[in-house]
Order: C-alpha cells, then sequence, then structure tokens
C-alpha cells in the first residue's frame, strides 16, 4: 500500500516540468528494472488523452514499453492495445525474440495474426498515399 502511495505521489513529480523525452528515458529504466507498474505510470501520460512525444521512433517505442509492461502486470487486453497502435503505425513492425520477452513476443504475434486482414489494407493504403504523392510531385505518372 505505502509503494502505490509513494508511485502515486512522486510519478507526478518526476514528469513535472520534464521534457517527455527525459520521461521516456526514465520510463525506460523502470522498464529494465521490472518496475512495471512504474513504466505504465510514467509512459501513459505520454501517449493519453495527448500525445507528447514529437518523434516517431520515440512513439512506438513508448507503446511498445507500455504494452510488454501490461504484458507483465497481466492486463493482456491493454497489451493488446498498444500493440495494434504500433502496428496501425507500423504494419511491418516485429519484436525482437532475442531482446524482448517471450510472453509478449507472442501475444503481439497473436494480435498481428488476427488483425492480419486489416493491416493488409493499411499497408496498400500506404503504399497508394506515396503513390498519389509522386504523382503530385510530378515523379511518375499514374500509368506506372
Amino acid at each position: 500500500m505505502l509503494r502505490l502511495i509513494l508511485v502515486i505521489v512522486f510519478i507526478p513529480a518526476l514528469c513535472f516540468g520534464a521534457a517527455p523525452s527525459d520521461v521516456l528515458v526514465k520510463a525506460q529504466r523502470a522498464y529494465q528494472r521490472g518496475k512495471y507498474e512504474t513504466t505504465i505510470k510514467l509512459v501513459e501520460p505520454l501517449l493519453y488523452p495527448q500525445l507528447r512525444l514529437s518523434r516517431r521512433k520515440e512513439v512506438l517505442q513508448a507503446h511498445k514499453l507500455l504494452g510488454i509492461s501490461h504484458v507483465f502486470v497481466k492486463n493482456n487486453r491493454a497489451a493488446e492495445k498498444e500493440f495494434l497502435t504500433i502496428l496501425s503505425m507500423e504494419p511491418n513492425y516485429r519484436f525482437d525474440s532475442f531482446v524482448d520477452p517471450v510472453v509478449a513476443v507472442e501475444l503481439f504475434d497473436a494480435v498481428k495474426k488476427r488483425n492480419a486482414e486489416i493491416l493488409k489494407r493499411i499497408v496498400e493504403r500506404e503504399k497508394w498515399i506515396r503513390t498519389i504523392n509522386g504523382v503530385l510531385a510530378g515523379e511518375q505518372s499514374i500509368q506506372e
């Protein structure tokens, strides 16, 4: 109970005034130490209700940290939401089975498999958008 009170009191203090990138680094350290609840408390405000990170790589990393941390606190529904968010941003994203926890890799792969059709449409849409942007920029004709 005291641990929960300390987390609730001190996490906002850590985040207040800190740059979002710095908070993400603190979250990564907490994750590496196995402090998954702390990781969740640090990362969630970076993503919800408003995105506070400006670099795509950091956003993906934040969703990954949050998803894996949810796996370890036995909240697979929340983990799946984060993994699906990653896949909606990067449909071909893969976890590294040598680095990432096996249980998280398996859940991520299951989410990817269950949503394969949707992800295929996202890839096709992105390809179409790149083609249209190329046409608008005069790089290629629509016939190609």
